[in-house]
């Protein structure tokens, strides 16, 4: 356009003087135009990226776009490339007996056969073996002198811990 550079404010406004410099005065107003086009931010983003929505954008951002050259650029320019939305994929922590810190299962949606011991302090999730040991030690909580409370499940894990925390 009228040999404005693509980018830079400086090289513009000196190319502005330039012309000023060289054309009549009655097309300074339209050289003033001219510049304010081309040293809008939609307006170099379409010109650096030419997509059909980068030209639809600044013909609604611009105070005064220039309609003419907007459309002939949405004539033949293309659509944009599809942005596509990729989540990051939940990496839950094998759940793990408390007593031997084993694996308890491979995630908390698999069926699997454990023990929950409660009492007044809290819960435990651990192996059918794991637990029938401890118990035969240990009948009462240590803590709040509670008898303990065994509960084998045969389910998910998700089944048992839903609503308890």
């Amino acid at each position: 356009m009228l040999g404005f550079p693509k980018q830079g404010a400086l090289e513009a406004k000196k190319h502005l003087d330039s012309l000023v410099e060289r054309v009549p005065p009655k097309y300074h107003p339209e050289l003033h135009v001219l510049y304010d086009w081309v040293t809008d931010g939609a307006f170099q983003a379409a010109l650096r990226e030419p997509t059909t929505e980068n030209w639809k954008y600044c013909k609604e951002s611009m105070p005064t776009p220039p309609y003419l050259y907007i459309d002939k650029q949405l004539e033949t320019s293309l659509a944009g490339p599809l942005l596509e939305v990729k989540y990051p994929e939940v990496k839950g922590i094998q759940p793990s007996c408390r007593l031997c810190e084993e694996a308890l299962a491979g995630n908390v949606e698999e069926k699997v056969k454990h023990v929950v011991i409660t009492c007044s302090c809290g819960r435990m999730y651990c192996h059918k073996k794991c637990a029938d040991e401890y118990l035969l030690q240990e009948a009462q909580c240590y803590i709040c002198k509670n008898y303990y409370i065994y509960d084998f499940k045969n389910s998910g894990l998700i089944a048992t811990i839903v609503g308890q925390i």
